[in-house]
This record gives C-alpha cells, structure tokens and sequence, in this order.
C-alpha cells in the first residue's frame, strides 16, 4: 500500500482554540480547523499502515463537501524555542501567525510512497505557540509518521517565502512562449 509521511507540515488559516476534536487513540493531537472543519474531518492511529515503529496517524474528510481546512496538529509553547529557526509561530496575543508554511505552492498530491517533508521558519521574540501538523484537501487521505521537531541553524533557508528570481524576466516582452 502507498502512503504518504508528512514532517512537519502545518495547517492553513484561523483556528478558533476549543474548535478541535481530540485524535482517539493519540494523546496530545488533535483535529483542527476554521469554521466546521473540525467536524467535517476525521482521523485515527493505524496500526496496519506505518512508516516506523507500530502505527500511524491518518486524517480525511468524512463529509463529501467539507469546510477547507481540516488538520491534524498540537500545539505548543514557543517559549523553549524563541529566536531559534522552526515552524507555524503565532504572536504572544492575535490570532495571526507571525510565520507559516503551508506548503501551498508546493503541495503532495496523488498517491505517495513515504515521503519526508521539511518545514523551516524562524521564531520571533513574541512568539507564543508554535503549531505543527498536516493538513489534508477537500479529498483524499494523508498518514503522519515520524515527526520531527527541530532546532536548525541559520544557514538552512526558511521555506515560508517563495522562490522568487534574483533578476526580472523578460522586461522588452520579447520572449515569447
């Protein structure tokens, strides 16, 4: 079976705190999301499909059109980790993120062998809590093994910003296709 492993890939948008639905069977996790989406999602351990050890965590929609959004996650305090180089860090208060991920520009899609995913942003003073997870589309499933939290150094590049050219491209609108 062909399943996909997501390190560190966070959640998009608002999460409104008491909105999350714990992960049965795994203390500390839970289904997150804006608006319903906590309700339009589910997830489990799976002890049949893992990457390393005994099981796995998996999370899709149980609703054919569910509100975007859905992820399975935690949360924890910045505290340990502020001016080091990490992930989704929201403000010490606001519920904006002070950095974020959320793989949109280079997202997994179809079915994946296990595939490692690295998320890197870097943790302000003010931050408050960190939140690091995956999220999952409209459809489909995602499993979550192995993750990983930890502190680089700073010549690994953040991953929070796009890839943009060093120079223009194209000015005179000569090149054509």
């Amino acid at each position: 079976m062909k399943t996909t492993l997501v390190l560190l890939l966070l959640a998009a948008g608002p999460f409104a705190y008491g909105g999350e639905t714990p992960l049965p069977g795994a203390p500390g996790w839970f289904v997150a999301g804006g608006g319903r989406s906590h309700q339009d999602y589910e997830g489990g351990v799976d002890a049949s499909v893992f990457h390393n050890g005994k099981a796995s965590a998996w999370l899709r929609p149980k609703v054919p059109t569910p509100d975007p959004g859905g992820c399975l996650m935690q949360v924890i305090s910045a505290k340990k980790f502020v001016g080091k180089r990490w992930m989704r860090v929201r403000p010490k208060d606001g519920d904006e993120s002070l950095a974020i991920d959320n793989m949109a520009g280079r997202p997994l899609k179809g079915t994946n062998a296990w595939t490692k995913v690295e998320i890197v942003l870097d943790v302000p003073p003010n931050a408050s809590n960190i939140m690091f997870g995956s999220w999952v589309g409209l459809k489909g499933k995602i499993w979550l093994d192995d993750v990983a939290l930890e502190v680089v150094d700073l010549s690994v590049p953040t991953t929070d910003q796009p890839q943009l050219p060093l120079t223009p491209r194209n000015p005179g609108f000569e090149e054509r296709p």
